[in-house]
């Protein structure tokens, strides 16, 4: 028995080894294919981007012997259509082998070894650089032209291609500002929110054509290098506005370039201000800039004002065709340039027009260019009623009531000698067609190239000419302070004009503040809109027995309770109005929560709005204003002013006047036109003198037109500063006299194609293959195919046979997909590290930072939310938003920002953060609440929505030397296909691409420089 069992128990112990030793035979061979793949992939990693380097080496190697072997830059200088194949040849085998693949005749790709490839670019238009060939001091526009070279690269079994751009330029190097993803670009919509702080750069349409209208919102300040608008502007009701300054480099010229390639429509008092002062040397190339290539319209009763600021630097503006006489089909309004030259470009035509379209007073919406056409425009039919139709070349300045100012500039001022145009002191009108004229001071030379006709109140300080017919109407009392010069001059025979002159010894000062006075600029801020459900809009109502009666019942008051309007012209929809509003359409705003009622208005003419704080931030108080202003210190205008009791004093005016004693300081509060008038001293004094005392008659005689030279400066028409359509080459520049930023050089410095689309090798929208896991062979590849981050629990992934685990301990450290497997929306844990040591990619797959979840972190002291922190100490953090990216109270930072932290533009050192956005197509950024995003986008699909401010405040440096506190949502440059729904607190802190971008290096020659680009970015 004892034998039986100990048999049995024998064969047991044998089945077991037996079953342990099967189970380790796949646990080991499981182990060693793991152990295999992991070894493949890292040799594939690690052979890819030792053929990305070699290949980028190869191609250094051979423009650093450009500087030393004068044969190759010859070349390339003497490189017609054939490609060059020089020879480059790596000793180091382990390095892997360079070379190239070659087409045959027959179709096949042949691999020719140890040469690279340059080829010309054909970039279908002539491209131009401003230089200054012979280093003597002669700026001028150079054609350049473009090759590419290609290096491919072998390591065992992978293969790498890099390519780089050279351009040839001439000697010396650009001294134009240059133009790239820098501050904020929309290729496809609308860039102007309410309460935006757009810094850097502004593109707005590039991806269009230029027959769309773009809306531009209230409280936007703009404070660009350069903004480029392709299609027509209407600016807010209240206060939007374009600022000109200069920067603290001030090498790079123009400082300020503003195109508007459609048409401008003001639907407020203000739009550019001009705020510099110019050295003592500079071109007309290098003037500060406004370019209207159609025409303006207005929808102020009063004064316009186009351009205003210090006076103190020369500008131009440039305008097609400009007739002020109506904006809706009846009124006028009064127009001021500022201190300018002003440029009407149009030829004079009877059949050749400009369709100005109105916007609307009070409309924020954008209309597309499909929209635009006749046949799809959704407008009403009152809104397309004030539409004018207004013939080139038709200008007309002035109306019968408001009249037009333009005046010269203050500061001295040499032009080189190979200015193409001299201004003497700015104020000049130069017009290509026609003009009719009345009611305008003109503080330099008229010059008008066809006719002429002068109405009443016309003052021009220096000299008329014109070279067709000058008209004079009999009341016209023109006043010439200078000569007069027209062949066919029609007034009534008379071969003489009296003019007011300032007498010799006498100066004026026109629209000046007065000794002993000064202006205080106050705290202007847009106030933010309560939500809809929070009122209602109760219009007027017609009596059921009195057609000509009309009622609105205010809160409170019963049926029978009503407010009867002031003004009755006739019976039922022809009755009268109140503000221009028929009383149809008339109606009140009220509050449908009285306890809002907070300043003790119920209800009010226009939307409720939220009082804003003299800190920028909305408090719980409502009034029916739409801005709340603060009085500045007269003493310190940098603060705002505290009355006797602590309080900050609230006023309704902008500016506030004051006298002041010998010392500067503040005597009393005066009203502006006590402060601030035309007026006239003596030379050298500053003490005011009557105008009969300054002012005199003089008789004068007319001159013939050949005595002046020319009426409009022939280097200065729309064909010599932008360009024009050639039949044979299609649109052309005239280099020698070309100043005017045209949309093939926007699209081109944002690396797009010439018909606007995107690149995709540039815009990638979908993570680039080499990043992704290898897809078997014979199935199909799945795009953006990386481990998920996250399992659909919520744990972190581990990895497995087919996916590498993305984690190193809590760290993100190799490219994955935060997000679920099925798509639908992931919600953030507290906070995601992520750390690259190269280029990783991580796509953000329909993510939520949702702070309503309970599971928060301390952003920074009062600020809690959810973020993700990336170390790119070593290297890039590439996004890919798909889908939609949610973010409310949270932040996707550079490790080691702090709130409150220093961004000095004028110090790229500050503004390195390595970390880049893209997005696949229809992607969206949503954002919700407090929000701080970090980096560079370049994501021209992608919509950004969110009328929020940043989580996280900065002390910002901009260009030009301004410093301030910020809290935008972005901080870096952003290209987006458009922003919606950003009504208040959107802005971008532009710290420029440096994350991306063109990696440029130049390298210097025996032939010149050459421009040498590795397309890494935007």
């Amino acid at each position: 028995m004892k034998t039986e069992k100990r048999k049995t128990l024998q064969g047991s112990v044998l089945f077991t080894v037996v079953c342990v030793m099967a189970l380790l035979i796949i646990f080991l061979t499981g182990t060693l294919a793991l152990a295999s793949a992991s070894s493949n992939r890292a040799h594939k990693s690690y052979s890819s981007s030792q053929a990305s380097y070699t290949a980028r080496a190869a191609i250094e190697s051979f423009t650093q012997a450009m500087a030393r072997d004068p044969g190759l830059p010859a070349a390339i200088e003497n490189m017609t259509t054939d490609p060059l194949y020089p020879e480059v040849i790596i000793n180091d085998k382990s390095l892997g082998q360079i070379g190239y693949y070659f087409t045959n005749a027959s179709g096949k790709q042949e691999w020719v070894p140890n040469h690279i490839e340059i080829v010309p670019v054909d970039t279908g238009k002539k491209d131009y650089i401003f230089t200054d060939p012979k280093k003597d001091g002669n700026w001028k526009w150079v054609e350049v032209n473009t090759v590419r070279i290609t290096a491919t690269c072998r390591v065992g079994k992978e293969e790498e291609t890099v390519s780089a751009y050279v351009r040839k330029m001439p000697s010396g190097s650009s001294k134009t500002e240059p133009g790239g993803l820098d501050g904020l670009q929309e290729v496809g919509g609308n860039a102007f929110p309410n309460g935006a702080l757009i810094t850097g750069g502004l593109g707005v349409g590039i991806s269009k054509d230029n027959t769309g209208m773009y809306s531009m919102h209230n409280n936007t300040s703009v404070e660009t290098k350069i903004s480029f608008i392709n299609g027509s502007l209407a600016t807010g009701t209240g206060s939007s506005n374009f600022y000109v300054k200069a920067p603290t480099d001030t090498s790079k010229k123009p400082y300020s370039q503003t195109i508007i390639m459609g048409n401008l429509w003001l639907r407020n008092s203000n739009f550019m201000n001009v705020n510099y002062e110019m050295d003592s040397n500079y071109t007309q190339k290098e003037v500060p800039y406004l370019y209207i290539d159609g025409t303006v319209g207005a929808s102020q009763n009063g004064t316009v004002n186009l351009v205003q600021g210090n006076g103190k630097g020369p500008y131009n503006v440039f305008i097609g065709t400009l007739d002020v006489r109506k904006n809706d089909g009846s009124v006028s309004y009064g127009f001021d340039f500022g201190n300018a030259d002003v440029y009407l470009m149009d030829d004079y035509s009877d059949t050749d027009f400009i369709k100005l379209k109105y916007p609307g007073d009070a409309s924020e919406r954008d209309f597309s260019a499909e929209e635009m056409t006749d046949a799809t425009d959704p407008r009403s039919e009152s809104l397309k009623a004030k539409d004018q139709i207004i013939y080139k070349g038709h200008n007309y300045l002035g109306s019968n009531d408001l009249g037009c100012n333009l005046y010269s500039w203050t500061s001295s001022y040499v032009n080189k000698t190979d200015s193409q145009f001299v201004s003497n002191g700015g104020g000049n009108l130069y017009v290509k067609g026609d003009l009719t004229i009345q009611n305008m001071k003109i503080a330099g030379d008229l010059r008008v190239d066809r006719n002429c006709y002068l109405g009443k109140n016309v003052v021009v300080t220096g000299k008329i000419v014109v070279k067709g017919e000058l008209h004079i109407s009999a009341d016209s009392n023109f006043s010439a302070w200078d000569k007069v010069y027209c062949n066919k001059v029609f007034a009534d025979g008379d071969t003489t004009y009296e003019a007011d002159v300032v007498k010799e010894g006498y100066v004026e000062h026109t629209d000046e503040i007065l000794p002993g006075y000064k202006e205080v600029r106050n705290f202007v801020f847009e106030n933010t809109e309560l939500s809809e459900d929070q009122y209602e809009f109760r219009k007027a109502f017609q009596d059921s027995a009195d057609g000509w009666r009309w009622h609105i019942r205010l809160p409170g008051d019963d049926e029978s309770g009503s407010r009867i309007t002031d003004k009755n012209d006739g019976w039922g929809d022809n009755g009268g109005q109140i503000d221009g509003v028929k009383f149809q359409d008339y109606g009140i705003y009220v509050l449908t929560d009285e306890s809002l009622a907070t300043e003790g208005a119920k209800w009010g003419t226009s939307v409720p709005y939220y009082v804003t704080n003299a800190y920028g931030e909305n408090i719980n108080t409502v009034t029916f204003n739409d801005k709340t202003i603060y009085k500045a210190d007269p003493n310190d205008p940098s603060v705002v002013y505290v009355d006797g009791t602590g309080n900050n004093e609230r006023t309704n005016d902008e500016y506030v006047y004051y006298k002041v004693d010998d010392e500067g300081n503040v005597v009393e509060e005066v009203d502006k036109d006590t402060a601030k008038h035309t007026y006239y001293t003596k030379v050298g004094e500053t003490t005011p003198v009557s105008r009969d005392e300054a002012v005199g008659k003089e008789t004068k005689t007319f001159h013939t037109y050949e005595e002046a030279g020319y009426a409009y400066p022939p280097k200065m028409t729309r064909e010599a500063i932008l360009g024009e359509d050639s039949d044979t080459e299609g649109f052309i520049v005239h280099p020698e006299t070309k100043i005017i930023k045209n949309l093939d050089e926007m699209r081109s410095d944002l690396n797009l194609n010439p018909d606007g689309s995107y690149k995709p090798d540039v815009y990638y929208t979908a993570v680039p293959e080499e990043f992704c896991i290898e897809t078997p062979e014979g199935e199909d590849p799945i795009e953006n195919n990386l481990p998920y981050a996250f399992n659909d629990d919520g744990s972190k992934f581990a990895g497995n046979e087919t996916y590498y685990s993305p984690w190193s301990g809590d760290t993100i450290t190799k490219s994955c997909i935060i997000g679920k497997s099925d798509g639908s929306e992931f919600k953030m844990p507290k906070q995601i590290k992520i750390k690259s040591t190269d280029v990783i990619w991580v796509v953000l797959r329909n993510v939520k930072f949702d702070q309503d979840d309970g599971n928060n972190m301390m952003l920074h002291e009062g600020m809690d939310g959810k973020q993700i922190v990336c170390d790119t100490s070593e290297g890039t953090v590439r996004f890919l938003i798909d889908k939609t990216l949610t973010i409310g109270k949270g932040a996707i930072i550079k490790d080691g920002f702090k709130n409150g932290q220093l961004i000095d533009a004028t110090n790229p050192s500050t503004c390195t953060w390595r970390i880049e956005y893209f997005g696949t197509e229809g992607s969206k950024i949503k954002c919700t609440n407090n929000v701080t995003l970090i980096g560079t986008f370049m994501c021209p699909l992608t919509t950004y929505s969110g009328n929020v401010a940043g989580a996280y405040t900065v002390k910002y440096k901009d260009v030009y030397g301004v410093e301030r506190v910020l809290n935008e949502p972005i901080i870096g440059s952003a290209m987006f296909d458009h922003v919606e729904l950003a009504k208040n607190n959107f802005g971008v802190i532009n710290s420029g691409g440096s994350a991306s971008g063109d990696v440029k290096e130049v390298v210097e020659t025996v032939f010149g420089s050459y421009e040498i680009s590795y397309f890494m970015g935007v």
